[in-house]
């Protein structure tokens, strides 16, 4: 394994030389004021375990665990089953727990030292997100690796400069290699890219050489479309949502796409978009009842959470699924509408991706010179019960 990205501890040489009766008075002055800043960092370190103490005691409380099963759980110890392992690590993050240097499995610590950076503006807590973390925790523990995770959010408006401030992780150079998880700014990127090797989940970068893990995005839908026109759909309506990341366009591409490969009838009007604002349902509504009346018999969403407030809207026009008309989302996250049927969705394996994560990390600290490299994900669609053949 390449040491390229291994930062070596810094050692203090300061030899005392005394020539002078000066020297030592100066050398005196300076071990007293060493002395006193080492008793303010002892009283600093141990207000610190103080704090750790008590929030690992709320999370553990939380969780209705104990202590050690919290403390053992964000060490990533194989004595801890992994799905409590991330269930306690997402109650973690939703707390605000930092630790000393974020979440740290101490149990390796001449190991590999594998970073994760959790956007702070996106919801950590999706299905989606804890399997992914789910993925990272096994794979880093199956390669004895040091993981260490950090919740962050640049704190720079954007255009500025985003390396004014970076994460401590990336700052005091705890960790060799990183990997993001969230929607991050170009500028952010560039930014952290720039102090240590990146592998980025889901998002691409101008300008910063990184490598990426996806899943399958504008594949996927193109097979969602030759399911649904298998069985029997020809007019087919898009529902996405109003952010514009790269994924999202990726996956309006593939279903694009899909249609011309199943000689479907293509039009913009069925190109719908669903926002997070309630003031926005009523435009939905809407559009999702026009599109009805064209004569529209399926609507394929962006993701699960889309195609959840899809089944909302329709229900509120009088509208069953899939009697009426067929729904498919993507992310296999919410498996169940509120009626009770179970969604088909697309499921792109969201643990094997952090799995590929840790792995791709792995061959970067490797082949430290090599070109960006992009590996991408498998998944199937998930057959539910809100599609029917025509």
């Amino acid at each position: 394994m390449s040491e390229s990205f291994r930062f070596p501890a810094v050692e203090n040489h300061n030899p005392l030389n005394v020539e002078s009766s000066k020297t030592v008075v100066k050398t005196i002055r300076r071990e007293k004021n060493e002395a006193s800043l080492d008793r303010a960092s002892m009283a600093r370190s141990s207000k610190e375990k103080m704090t750790r103490k008590t929030t690992l005691s709320e999370i553990a409380r939380k969780a209705g665990v104990s202590t050690a099963t919290v403390s053992r759980s964000l060490g990533n110890s194989h004595l801890i089953h992994p799905e409590t392992r991330v269930r306690i690590l997402n109650l973690a993050i939703q707390s605000g727990y930092k630790g000393r240097s974020g979440y740290v499995s101490r149990a390796r610590q001449g190991g590999v030292k594998l970073g994760i950076l959790i956007d702070e503006r996106q919801n950590a807590s999706t299905p989606a997100s804890v399997l992914f973390l789910q993925g990272v925790a096994l794979e880093a523990e199956k390669n004895n690796l040091l993981l260490r995770i950090e919740k962050w959010i640049a704190p720079c408006p954007k255009g500025k400069d985003a390396s004014r401030e970076l994460p401590r992780l990336v700052k005091n150079r705890l960790i060799d290699i990183l990997i993001l998880q969230g929607e991050y700014r170009h500028e952010e990127i560039r930014a952290l890219s720039q102090q240590m090797p990146l592998v980025s989940f889901q998002q691409k970068c101008d300008g910063g050489s990184i490598d990426v893990v996806e899943s399958e995005n504008g594949q996927a839908f193109r097979r969602i479309i030759a399911h649904l026109v298998a069985r029997g759909h020809r007019h087919i309506a898009w529902v996405g949502a109003s952010r514009n990341d790269a994924y999202s366009r990726d996956r309006a591409a593939g279903f694009f796409l899909g249609c011309l490969d199943g000689g479907l009838p293509w039009s913009m009007d069925n190109f719908l978009c669903a926002s997070p604002l309630d003031a926005d349902a009523g435009a939905l509504r809407l559009a999702l009842g026009a599109a009805f009346r064209r004569g529209i018999t399926a609507f394929v969403c962006v993701s699960d959470s889309i195609a959840e407030e899809v089944s909302l809207q329709l229900s509120s026009l009088g509208l069953k699924i899939p009697d009426d008309v067929s729904l498919v989302g993507y992310g296999a996250e919410k498996l169940q509408l509120g009626d009770g049927k179970r969604l088909t969705s697309f499921n792109p394996g969201f643990v094997e991706l952090g799995c590929m994560a840790v792995r791709v990390a792995l061959q970067r600290l490797a082949h430290p010179l090599a070109p960006p490299l992009t590996q991408r994900g498998g998944g199937q669609i998930q057959v539910g019960q809100t599609i029917k053949t025509i």
